[in-house]
C-alpha cells in the first residue's frame, strides 16, 4: 500500500470520494495501513474492501478509522 501511504503524505487524497479495493488481496498488512488514509480522507464516503482475506480485527479496524461519519458505507 505504498502508493496510498504516499499519496497520503502529500494531501494527494484531498477530493477522493470512492475507493473500490475489492478481490485485490490487500490482507491484513494492507487494512492496517489504509486505516489511518481512510481515516484522515475526510472527502471519502464510500470504501470497498470485500474479498481481501481481512481478520475480523482488521475489518473491525477499518470500521473504526470511520466511525462517527455520517453517509459513509464501507463494505467488507
Amino acid at each position: 500500500m505504498p502508493v496510498l501511504t504516499d499519496a497520503r503524505a502529500c494531501g494527494a487524497l484531498g477530493s477522493l470520494q470512492t475507493l473500490s479495493l475489492n478481490n485485490n488481496k490487500i490482507g491484513d498488512e494492507g487494512a492496517k495501513a489504509l486505516a489511518p488514509t481512510i481515516h484522515d480522507s475526510a472527502s471519502l464516503t464510500w470504501f470497498d474492501a470485500r474479498s481481501n482475506d481481512l481478520t475480523a480485527d482488521n475489518m473491525a479496524a477499518l470500521r473504526k478509522a470511520v466511525e462517527g461519519r455520517s453517509r459513509f458505507e464501507l463494505l467488507t
